[in-house]
């Protein structure tokens, strides 16, 4: 059985209500070498998403250890009202990365924020791990990571 965790910045403004947008899905594949197939999970929210009326495109690399797509919803932020101009695309980036670090303990939490989902993530302590990897290992500092780290040490639980 393929068990993806979800983790990183939309994690955060998910299941901890962290005042920042993320722009992406981060997941973390946390059984390797079961029947992981990331163009079969695409093709099945293309399927989905289009059932329901949308225009979707996807655009996918796989070849590196995180698997990225960029999915693009066509004339929905217009159908919304939140744009005047028809043809312009909302777009989500998908990560998973197919190697992550062991050790991550697994949760599952009922999240009731925007939408009811039932979220398999990992733990607080993987999350900041994350952060500080992200921090100290990336060429240059991003902003969110800042303001991520400063959330992590001002955060009473």
């Amino acid at each position: 059985m393929v068990l993806l965790a979800f983790h990183g910045g939309t994690a955060l403004r998910f299941l901890y209500a962290i005042p920042r947008y993320s722009e992406d899905l981060d997941f973390a594949l946390e059984r390797p070498g079961t029947s992981y197939d990331f163009r079969a999970y695409l093709r099945a929210i293309q399927a989905e998403f289009e059932m329901e009326g949308y225009q979707v495109g996807i655009k996918l690399n796989d070849r590196k250890t995180v698997n990225s797509a960029i999915v693009r919803f066509n004339n929905l932020l217009y159908e919304f009202g939140l744009s005047a101009q028809r043809d312009e695309e909302l777009a989500v980036k998908i990560e998973v990365d197919t190697n992550p670090p062991t050790g991550a303990w697994l949760e599952t939490t009922l999240v009731r924020r925007h939408v009811t989902l039932c979220l398999q993530h990992h733990d607080r302590a993987p999350l900041l791990a994350g952060k500080l990897h992200a921090l100290f290992r990336r060429r240059y500092v991003k902003g969110r990571d800042l303001y991520d780290l400063m959330w992590y040490l001002s955060d009473p639980d």
